[in-house]
Parts: C-alpha cells; sequence; structure tokens
C-alpha cells in the first residue's frame, strides 16, 4: 500500500479568482500543506474567467494567507505554498475544453475539483 503522501496531487480550483476562493479554500489549502497534510507533489491551479497572470494571482491571494505563530511572521512558507499555485482563464465556469486541457496536461495521481463559485454558477 502507497501512503497518499507519496502520490502527487493535482488541486483545480474553479472560481479562483472570487471571493470564497481567496478568503475560505485557498487559506484553508494553505493551512493543510503548511500542517503537512498535502502531498509533497502538490499542484494546485485556480481556473476562472478573469485574465490574470501567475504572478498576479499569487498576488491577489497572498494578503489572505497568514503565515503561522511559530514562523514568526516568516512569509518564506507563504511564498513556499504560492509557488505550487498556477492560474488559468477559461471561458466560463462550465468551459470543459479549459478543464480538459488542465488535466490532459498532467500526469498526476489523484485529481481533486473543488467548486469556488456561486450557486447560480451550476446552472
Amino acid at each position: 500500500m502507497v501512503c497518499y503522501s507519496q502520490k502527487s496531487l493535482l488541486v483545480v480550483v474553479i472560481g479562483a479568482s472570487g471571493d470564497l476562493a481567496k478568503k475560505k479554500t485557498y487559506p484553508a489549502l494553505y493551512a493543510l500543506w503548511n500542517a503537512c497534510l498535502l502531498p509533497a507533489n502538490t499542484t494546485i491551479c485556480g481556473f476562472a474567467r478573469s485574465a490574470k497572470a501567475n504572478e498576479d494571482f499569487r498576488n491577489h491571494l497572498k494578503p489572505y494567507l497568514k503565515s503561522s505563530k511559530k514562523d514568526g511572521g516568516d512569509t518564506s512558507r507563504v511564498d513556499a505554498f504560492l509557488s505550487l499555485c498556477q492560474y488559468r482563464k477559461g471561458a466560463s465556469y462550465g468551459d470543459w475544453e479549459g478543464i480538459q486541457s488542465i488535466l490532459s496536461e498532467t500526469n498526476c495521481d489523484n485529481i481533486l475539483i473543488y467548486l469556488a463559485i456561486p450557486p447560480h454558477g451550476t446552472l
């Protein structure tokens, strides 16, 4: 049996540029990663309708990711987490071709797709 932490993980956050993602989803993913509860080989790909470069997206998230007290305010852990985060623009929440392109570019063992979208976005 292979431990989950030895396998690769791709997390796709649909609606990544929105309020829920920046205030709740990414901070929760950071907390899991910072506690070593995500595999070492984890990639997090944000997907949304807004046009953003990877670095712009990371700067968008950074104020919402808090260094723990044990880090003494050192932001290097936050920066290390952000280096795992990528961003892709899609035409809509249901842009299956855009999502499929993300999935086809990876050979991860495990894929998690998280919908950080408003209720009307699921229709």
